[in-house]
């Protein structure tokens, strides 16, 4: 391996992994940060780009399309009106109970 890295070495970029290094941990991520730490050496100015695909590719961004279709039911409507109806009614019931009470109160003495 080393005869053929300095052979070729003009022609191409070698990044070296030792998995034996790694079979105790995450295999996946080591060899992902290990790509991404020899192509950023090469190339410096896309490295905001490399940090993007390696953060991609470890499942550190998730991108995801959803799609939503809701519309108010008929029902929804009906509710609510007769939720603020009766909301309205509620005072002049206390009000007709009050006196409903109060009159009886004082019809019995």
């Amino acid at each position: 391996m080393k005869f053929l890295q300095k052979k070729l070495k003009d022609d191409f970029t070698f990044i070296n992994f030792d998995a034996e290094r790694y079979h105790h941990g995450s295999t996946k991520k080591a060899l992902i940060d290990v790509i991404h730490h020899g192509v950023s050496l090469q190339c410096p100015g896309s490295r905001d780009v490399l940090d993007k695909y390696k953060n991609l590719a470890l499942g550190n961004i998730v991108e995801y399309d959803k799609r939503v279709s809701s519309r108010l039911s008929w029902l929804t409507v009906v509710f609510i009106l007769l939720s603020l109806l009766s909301v309205q009614m509620l005072r002049y019931v206390l009000t007709d109970l009050n006196q409903y009470f109060t009159n009886n109160d004082l019809t019995h003495e």
